[in-house]
């Protein structure tokens, strides 16, 4: 939901500085609701969330890590 959210706002920044909105279909908004929001039932589905939360973390890590020079790992 986040992500969602962090979407919307830049497309209401973008908007609100003259660059016009490109409204999706509701099919498209469909296929999105439903690949973000499938609820966790399997132990397949739960790996997969598990390595997007990874995948999501290692790049704030990455960014962390460069910033501090690894200060927070002390």
């Amino acid at each position: 939901m986040e992500r969602t959210c962090h979407a919307q706002l830049l497309a209401e920044a973008a908007a609100a500085n003259g660059l016009k909105k490109k409204i999706i279909s509701d099919e498209d908004a469909k296929y999105t609701f439903d690949a973000l929001s499938e609820p966790v039932t399997s132990a397949m589905t739960r790996a997969n969330d598990q390595e997007s939360l990874y995948f999501d973390f290692q790049t704030e890590y990455n960014l962390l890590l460069e910033k501090t020079g690894g200060a927070f790992l002390k």
